[in-house]
Parts: C-alpha cells; structure tokens; sequence
C-alpha cells in the first residue's frame, strides 16, 4: 500500500461487500469516496454471524473483509479479542505501512477493535456514533458500561451521526461530552441533481421513502394510521409509497390501506434509484418517514436539499439536529393522534418551510448535506487530530 495522502484506517461493519447483506447503508462508502481528494484509506470490514463458520477473509484493493461467528461479542468481555486484530490487520492489509489515524464508524463494536489499534500505532482515534446500534440494549450490559466510556473517552474526536442518542449513551456509560464531541450528519453526493421546479408542487401530496419490507421498523402501520385520521381533515392528503417492498408485506399493508379506506388516496411505486427518487422529490408537499430507532436516515436530506420539508419521529432519524427542527415537523410519537397533529401542521406551514429551505439553500446554510460539506467538516477534524 503506497502512502502519498495521510492514511485513514477505517472499520465499519456497514460496508458492501462479500459477507454483507444486501441492504447494507452507502453513507459510510459516501464518506470515503468524499474525502478520497485529501486522504487515503484503508477499509477493515468485521462482519460478525450468529451462524457457525469458519472464519473468512478476503481482500478487495484496500478493503479487508472478514465474516466471522462471534454471537456473543456483548455478553462476554473480551470475546471480541478472539481474532488478532493487529497481525490481521499489518499482515493482510496495511502491508507494514502505518496509518495516521483510525476511525471506527460505531462504538460498540467497531470502537473496540479501533481502541486497540490506535494505542498500538499511537494514534488518533475518531468514533461515529450510529443510534440504531450503539443504543441496543444488547449492547448496554452494565458489565459494559465502563468500557465504552473508556474508550469515548480516549479518543480524539467523537462524531455523533445520531444526536438523539446522547442521552442514552451517556446514562447508561456515565460518560459526558466535551468540546470533542460534535454533530456528524451524514451526507448526499454533490454529483445527484437538485431542483424545485422540475415538477409542478402538488399541495399536501405526501412521500415516503424507504425499504418498506422493514415496515414495522420504519413505522408505516402507525403512518397509516394517522395519515387515515389526518385525512378526515384535511380530505386532499395524499401518500406515496417509495421503495421494495415483497409480497408478505406487501399483503400485510394492503389490508391495512383497505380497513383505513386509503385505497384510493395511497399509491404504490416500487423500489427506485436514488436519481429517479430525486427527480419526483420537489413536486411533493412533505417527505414522511417515522422510523423507530433509525441512525439519521439519509433520506431526510435528500429530502431537504430538493426543497421540501420532512416529518421525523421525535427520538429517531435526524431529531436533534438543527436543520430538522428548522425544515420539518416532529411527531412526539406513533399515536394517531400525534401523527395526525403533525400532518395538520405541516399542511399550515408547508409553504412557508418550503420557502425557508429555499432561501438557505441559495445562501449555502445547508452545505453541511452534500458531501462537499461534509467533507469540509472530515477534513477540519482529521486535520486538528493530526496536529495532536
């Protein structure tokens, strides 16, 4: 591996490859490719099974891929050290060359193996923390307690990807946030096409976008719901219904549009590409998604850099950050009658959010969304981590 660029050493399960699923998240490739101009990287990809199997690894130009059985990584302490990190890592990866500093892309897992590494090379440690994960009570054993609060605590920098979850971590770990601790959103490529008036506005017309197989995670029986009861008030909502969905679940939702009466008020699309997606984006009110315990959902942006506003559920997805309080509505929770005060809400002021994301996107306040941004902000943060 040749060294031209400061080298990142990342470790992220939630990487495409051999041993992963295919619904694997892109934002962390995202990142990657974002900040591939400024440095180098090399990619360490644990994909843990509850299935026993013989420990696999495979190298991809610089990624390497590991699929292991480890079911009880949070239950035991230390049975994650079972593998030797640091000779798979020099020996089939890195190729004696020493990295300048290592980001792990979650804290209960990842976090663990990139502590270990960065005290070996003597360098900084950057920590994503991902909500959906990090915040799983498998994951929170008070045996465990304090060794992730040892481990934020050693790092140089902790990017927190879900601010909604801080709050948790900190309760159950005992540790506090400091100036190191900063809010990471994740971000759209610059090279997807944005506009507002490709398609003509269609007032109080509804998307939701997401892989609606997982539909209880995502909420959509609950939004069906509320959009049902929203509808005895506002009778022109519509709902568009965005992503794969197969056909057990597509039953279990048919049934439940036709005891709501929805039948001719929510329209199926399929699955579509991120580009088909934000080609339809502007000629909606609203972009709709109340998933349960989500990391941010990179939806939400996409959503806000095409200039309409996002309805979010309060303690998931983006909550916290300042642009989803700015350009969206927040349902406190998946009650009907919440879902339905948020979607009265937004049919007041969705002209007015809409305005607002306007004017900041021409002012540029939301750069932080595309990748150019957020490769401005990677950029600050591995520099100062280097001066260290």
């Amino acid at each position: 591996m040749n060294k031209t660029k400061p080298l990142g050493l990342h470790i992220t399960s939630d990487f495409p490859g051999p041993y992963s699923p295919m619904s694997v998240t892109v934002a962390i490739r995202d990142l990657v490719v974002g900040v591939s101009e400024v440095f180098n990287s090399a990619i360490l990809v644990p994909r843990r099974t509850r299935k026993p199997i013989r420990t696999k690894i495979m190298k991809i130009r610089n990624e390497l891929h590991i699929g292991l059985f480890d079911p009880v990584a949070a239950l035991i302490t230390n049975s994650w050290q079972r593998l030797d990190w640091i000779n798979l890592v020099e020996t089939n990866l890195l190729s004696s060359v020493r990295p300048d500093f290592v980001h792990s892309h979650k804290l209960t897992y990842e976090a663990r193996i990139g502590d270990l590494l960065a005290k070996h090379y003597d360098i900084p440690h950057i920590i994503t923390v991902r909500g959906s994960s990090d915040t799983h009570y498998r994951n929170h054993w008070p045996w465990n307690a304090h060794i992730y609060r040892n481990i934020l605590t050693r790092s140089h920098t902790n990017l927190w990807l879900s601010v909604w979850a801080k709050p948790f971590i900190n309760k159950r770990t005992g540790y506090r946030p400091s100036k190191k601790d900063i809010d990471f959103a994740n971000a759209v490529p610059v090279h997807s096409l944005y506009t507002t008036s490709s398609r003509k506005l269609k007032r109080n017309a509804l998307v939701c976008i997401c892989r609606l197989d997982d539909y209880e995670q995502k909420g959509i029986v609950a939004l069906l719901r509320g959009f049902a009861s929203a509808r005895s008030v506002i009778p022109d909502l519509t709902l568009d219904l965005i992503g794969p969905c197969g056909y057990p679940a597509r039953k279990i939702l048919d049934t439940l549009i036709s005891e709501c009466d929805l039948n001719n008020s929510v329209t199926w699309h399929g699955p579509m590409t991120r580009r088909e997606v934000i080609e339809r984006m502007s000629g909606y009110a609203a972009m709709i998604l109340l998933s349960k315990n989500e990391s941010f959902g990179l939806v939400y942006a996409e959503a806000v850099l095409s200039g309409i506003p996002i309805v979010y559920l309060r303690g998931s997805g983006v909550d916290g950050y300042d642009f989803a309080n700015r350009y969206g509505i927040a349902c406190e929770n998946l009650s009907v009658s919440s879902i339905q005060t948020a979607l009265i809400e937004l049919s007041t002021r969705q002209t007015a959010l809409r305005d607002t994301i306007i004017a900041d996107r021409s002012s540029g306040s939301i750069d932080h969304l595309t990748s150019d941004g957020q490769a401005k902000l990677y950029s600050s943060v591995i520099s100062s981590a280097l001066k260290c």
